[in-house]
């Protein structure tokens, strides 16, 4: 990613030079930088919800649906 668009996405504001020539809006760019952030998020969550549906395996029975392991994984972190 540009850090153009990385200033646009955390809404940084242009300088007065910056301002008065770049009028683009970065707006492809920061669809791309955001989508693929999401992208990183899911993975983290669904990441974290496999290691608990593990140890929650390892202590009861598995789990049948994704409720049944994020009421485990509640559980457990209780």
């Amino acid at each position: 990613m540009s850090p153009f668009a990385g200033e646009r996405v955390i809404n940084h504001s242009k300088g007065v030079l910056e301002e008065t020539y770049d009028l683009w809006d970065y707006f492809d760019e920061k669809r791309d930088a955001l989508e693929r952030f999401e992208n990183y998020l899911l993975r983290l969550q669904d990441n974290e919800g496999a290691a608990a549906a593990e140890s929650a395996t390892a202590k009861h029975a598995p789990p049948t649906s994704r409720r049944a392991q994020t009421r485990a994984a509640r559980s457990q972190n209780a």
